[in-house]
């Protein structure tokens, strides 16, 4: 008897505690009711990477395609057509380049905090490379005036960068926002289409290369090998390690134009194999460069050569 008067009283403590545990939130400060929250005009990929520049792979050989979508946010979907202008952001362009500025010159000061440290080192941090606007000329939007239909929820436009044209030496950036909407802006709303250059980026006609198995010539060729963009001092050989090998090579170019590399199975685990830098050296004026190196403890040595 005792034991089903203790079942039914923690039947009835468990109600009671769900209860005040319902009131207490929707009476406290951290209740939000979000059923009776309003649409808003956002960038879905702003919402992705919280307003951060957006890296686009290109081509210096052909035009690259790009589609910029607009959302609206809302509990149900919108029962009449929600329009929406975009823009091009100069001030945030310019609020993000002095914070990368500001940031890098911590990061070097700090590094000088080491007396045995130098800014000749080739681990003395870079300085920010300011982001530029892209001119007008080497880009078209379809339209900035953007309408999502009834029912809906996205609409997009259509970007076509001439990036076959790019002059050499600039860092562009396409900052996109929405400057006008029919309902509520979305604090989500900078998507900094980012055209990242590099110097060592682009096709090598004039690429050979050298590979030894424990000592042994194993292949010796040229072709012509396109490296793709990481970040301003980073590019990959992507789908291959040596034009031989399947996987994924990465080189990274350091302040004194010396190479460290990255070889793996893949650019999720991109030094799953281990690569040790022999020998190095790059030409940033001409974007040319040499890399010596080992995978999987020595048994491999690749020497690659990267002429425009």
């Amino acid at each position: 008897m005792k034991q089903i008067k203790n079942k039914y009283f923690g039947i009835l403590l468990l109600a009671a505690l769900v209860f005040s545990l319902q009131s207490c939130l929707k009476n406290n400060k951290f209740y939000e009711d979000f059923s009776k929250g309003g649409a808003s005009a956002e960038l879905p990929l702003a919402a992705t990477y919280t307003n951060k520049p957006y890296g686009i792979s290109w081509s210096p050989d052909a035009p690259t395609e790009f589609k910029v979508y607009v959302n609206v946010a809302s509990v149900d979907l919108p029962s009449s057509p929600v329009t929406m202008t975009l823009g091009i952001d100069q001030a945030w362009v310019d609020q993000y380049n002095a914070a990368q500025t500001a940031a890098a010159q911590q990061a070097q000061q700090a590094y000088l905090a080491d007396t045995s440290h130098h800014t000749s080192d080739p681990s003395y941090p870079y300085s920010w490379i300011p982001m530029e606007v892209m001119p007008d000329s080497l880009y078209t939007v379809s339209s900035l005036d953007l309408t999502v239909p009834a029912g809906q929820r996205e609409a997009y436009a259509d970007v076509t960068v001439y990036s076959n044209k790019f002059p050499p030496g600039h860092n562009y950036v396409l900052p996109f926002t929405i400057v006008k909407s029919s309902i509520n802006i979305s604090s989500w709303n900078h998507l900094p289409l980012w055209f990242i250059s590099s110097p060592f980026a682009g096709t090598f006609n004039n690429y050979h290369t050298n590979i030894l198995k424990l000592g042994a010539l194993l292949y010796d060729g040229d072709d012509v090998m396109t490296l793709s963009t990481v970040d301003q001092h980073t590019v990959a050989q992507s789908g291959s390690i040596g034009d031989y090998f399947g996987g994924y090579t990465e080189y990274h170019f350091n302040g004194d134009g010396s190479i460290s590399v990255k070889a793996g199975g893949s650019p999720s685990s991109p030094n799953s194999y281990g690569a040790v830098v022999v020998s190095s050296s790059s030409d940033a004026t001409t974007g040319d460069f040499t890399v010596k190196f080992t995978i999987l403890g020595g048994k491999y040595v690749f020497t690659e050569t990267f002429n425009r």
